[in-house]
């Protein structure tokens, strides 16, 4: 069979895979294929997670100093908990590595709320006593307003 052009074959080759005995022929083939490279599909996915893990490595170098191995060591000194808060960590890759944006020293692994939390405070440590006291004042109006409407009935 001849063919006027490339895209003119492709799109016949399309329509005959979809068709009961193109799909017998393409599991056939793909069959064969298979057997002749066990590996490949392993090798493959194996490939695409230590690209992962390198990438991932060397962006925490980048951001932070410090390797994988080297957060993974500090996530096992701290016994997976979070170093503001004690409170298990959710995994050594989800965990935030707290640092000194001045000197770039590495001090402890925290959850993201707790992170951010020790960022706002550096940045500005009244703050935290404000948002405190803030909340306090809120408790006391809420609680009066409770204690008011138990009385009015």
């Amino acid at each position: 069979m001849g063919w006027k052009s490339k895209e003119e074959q492709r799109a016949y080759n399309k329509k005959y895979r979809n068709t009961p005995s193109g799909k017998k022929v393409l599991a056939r083939a793909s069959k064969k294929w298979r057997k002749k490279n066990p590996n490949y599909s392993t090798q493959r996915y194996k490939n695409s997670l230590t690209r992962q893990f390198q990438q991932a490595d060397h962006s925490l170098k980048q951001r932070i100093g410090i390797s994988l191995s080297e957060k993974q060591k500090m996530y096992d000194e701290q016994k997976g908990l979070c170093g503001v808060c004690n409170n298990p960590l959710p995994s050594m890759r989800k965990s935030h590595a707290d640092h000194n944006h001045e000197t770039g020293q590495v001090r402890n692994l925290l959850h993201s709320t707790c992170n951010r939390i020790v960022g706002i405070v550096e940045q500005q440590p009244d703050l935290l006593l404000l948002a405190t006291e803030y909340v306090n004042q809120w408790r006391l109006h809420e609680t009066k307003m409770v204690h008011l409407l138990d009385h009015s009935c």
